[in-house]
């Protein structure tokens, strides 16, 4: 009988230990986290420190036109998405017309466009059987099928 109670003991007496390692692995870690998020805290306010709120607006506008130029684009043919950067000086070719009352496309300069899209700093306004109408901060304009 003293051999059951004494199992049951060492077996408590293990599963407290248990408990104990594991609760104390847990605080050690906490307390390394803290650590790390108190250096990267102090990292960050250098950071902002040593810039000039006015850099930081230049900057800020500096990579907002940069993203104006890059665009995203999906190749038909493959599941990867292109980055692609717009030309500075982009002419405008109408190479096709996919035409379908409800959803007219139009193929210009290689990309597949339709109605509302931006495309070159132009947005297609409308698109009809032989022509598109774009229109861009200046004007509006037309290219058609040669």
């Amino acid at each position: 009988m003293m051999e059951k109670k004494e199992t049951k003991q060492i077996i408590v007496t293990s599963a407290l230990v248990l408990v104990l390692l594991i609760t104390v692995s847990n605080a050690v870690n906490k307390s390394k986290q803290r650590k790390n998020n108190a250096a990267i805290k102090a990292a960050e306010a250098k950071i902002k420190s040593d810039t000039k709120p006015d850099e930081n607006i230049v900057l800020y506008a500096q990579l907002e036109e940069e993203a104006k130029k890059v665009r995203i684009r999906r190749d038909p043919f493959s599941s990867m998405m292109l980055l692609e950067q717009e030309p500075r000086t982009a002419k405008l070719y109408l190479k096709g017309i996919i035409w379908d009352k409800e959803h007219p496309f139009a193929i210009i300069n290689d990309d597949t466009v339709s109605i509302g899209d931006r495309f070159a700093d132009n947005e297609v306004m409308d698109i009809q059987e032989q022509k598109v109408i774009l229109k861009n901060s200046e004007k509006t304009f037309e290219l058609t099928l040669e």
